[in-house]
């Protein structure tokens, strides 16, 4: 069952599927992106589900991630107590006890299981690691495979896991596939462990890893580093493996104490939904380019656009704040009870004679100039404040619309052309393209508010 707290997100997902599916289908089968985005939106759509679902699985994913031969498997054995299971798990530093499949290792076998790139070892849950929530591990081929089962079981692992152990040789730090894995991280919670760490390696150094680490993948968790010596030296204390497990268990307890899931999976989920639109966009792109380029035109004439015909809607700043004076002082006196004489007829002549108000003393004592430029003023108010009313009870948006459509119908028409130059001049576009069509959204409220 889908967590409520998780389901908005999921749904979000699920709908720019659904939008780019129905753009995809309105272009028509015969347009060369249909077929790629439709392929694109079921992926996408699939890899959501499966996520959120976790496999069947109904605990967190903890995936040990990294190139081959990093010790990777070692780490996860530390974590288990069950000794078949244990045997169960390849682990060397030799190519032929390297991980071949993505290993699940956990009290219950995960739904849709693909053989022939994955393997299930079964492992109660008294012999799982102990961090607070109940969980599965998942042993990943190395990153710097070259097999493409190895490979794609990897990608799968990345897609499930909210928590990834990042497993890496203290040589390794500066490694392109280490980069291009960590940039695929998305979200999730990552915690680097750096292996194989000699007494006479330059430990600060590792502050520099954290932060490019942060820098490929701004979105993610990135945990303290955990560093673990190398095993099998002569001075290594025996105790060594159980009390780097405990330190291990207790990070990642730690992580998921201070995030709870449902949290996690939405993160994940959105930071999936915003790369899955952005892959749409350059994949349609690639092909409709002449239109690619006319709606990156057309952005940037529209905020022109809005600008502009906000300040003719509704003039200029000092216009602007004259009639919302003049509206204020007009509702003042709306609510001023007869009875405070001679407040409201002070409020009134004062509203009347803004901007003019030093005349006022000179006018009362007989001065005629004073007094017409007096009566002039308190004209110009009287008419700026009237215009102001009715435009604001008119309403903005059919205003604001019609003058938009007025300004962009050039931009629209350009971008109507590209469609039929994309299209090689098939009349396909021009079923829904022959008229360039504007419609403003989000100004509802405010008319409503200016109508009351």
């Amino acid at each position: 069952m889908i967590d409520p707290l998780v389901q908005p997100t999921l749904a979000a997902c699920q709908e720019a599927a659904r939008n780019i599916e129905q753009s995809a289908n309105t272009l028509g089968g015969k347009w060369p992106g249909h077929a790629p985005l439709l392929t694109l939106c079921g992926a996408f759509r699939r890899k959501c589900e499966e996520f959120v679902a976790g496999r069947g699985l109904d605990m967190e994913t903890i995936a040990f991630i990294g190139p081959k031969k990093s010790g990777k498997s070692t780490l996860l054995r530390l974590l288990i107590s069950d000794e078949v299971a244990k045997s169960r798990i390849q682990a060397g530093s030799s190519l032929r006890k390297s991980t071949e499949k993505l290993v699940w290792v956990g009290p219950k076998h995960p739904v849709g299981m693909d053989s022939t790139i994955e393997e299930y070892v079964p492992c109660s849950a008294t012999a799982m690691p102990r961090l607070g929530v109940a969980c599965t591990l998942a042993d990943v081929p190395g990153e710097n495979e070259i097999d493409a089962g190895r490979s794609s079981a990897a990608e799968r692992a990345l897609d499930l896991a909210i928590v990834k152990v990042l497993v890496l040789r203290f040589t390794e730090r500066r490694n392109e596939a280490v980069d291009a894995l960590v940039r695929r991280t998305g979200r999730s919670v990552i915690l680097p462990v750096i292996t194989k760490v000699r007494p006479t390696d330059d430990r600060d150094s590792l502050k520099d890893f954290s932060r490019e680490l942060a820098r490929l993948a701004p979105d993610a968790t990135i945990l303290e580093p955990l560093i673990s010596d190398e095993f099998g030296l002569e001075d290594t204390p025996k105790d060594y493996p159980e009390r780097l497990a405990a330190e291990l268990c207790a990070r990642l307890g730690s992580a998921l104490a201070a995030r709870p899931a449902e949290v996690l999976v939405s993160e994940i989920l959105e930071g999936e939904r915003r790369r899955f639109i952005s892959h749409s966009r350059e994949l349609a792109a690639r092909h409709l380019r002449a239109a690619a380029s006319a709606t990156d035109n057309l952005k940037h004439a529209i905020d022109r656009a809005l600008e502009q015909s906000a300040s003719e809607l509704l003039g200029n700043d000092r216009d602007l704040h004259a009639g919302i004076r003049w509206s204020l002082r007009m509702t003042l006196l709306e609510h001023t009870p007869g009875f405070c004489f001679p407040w409201r007829p002070l409020v009134a002549v004062a509203s009347l004679a803004s901007g003019a108000l030093d005349r006022l003393p000179m006018a009362l004592v007989g001065s005629l100039p004073s007094l017409g430029t007096l009566v002039f003023q308190s004209m110009k108010n009287a008419k700026s404040g009237i215009a102001f009313q009715q435009a604001a009870h008119d309403g903005l948006r059919d205003r604001l619309s019609l003058n938009l459509r007025e300004i962009l119908e050039d931009d629209f028409a350009l971008l109507n052309d590209a469609l039929r130059n994309d299209f090689g001049g098939s009349g396909a576009v021009t079923a829904y393209g022959e008229r360039a069509r504007v419609e403003l959204v989000g100004l509802v409220e405010l008319q409503q508010r200016s109508t009351a």
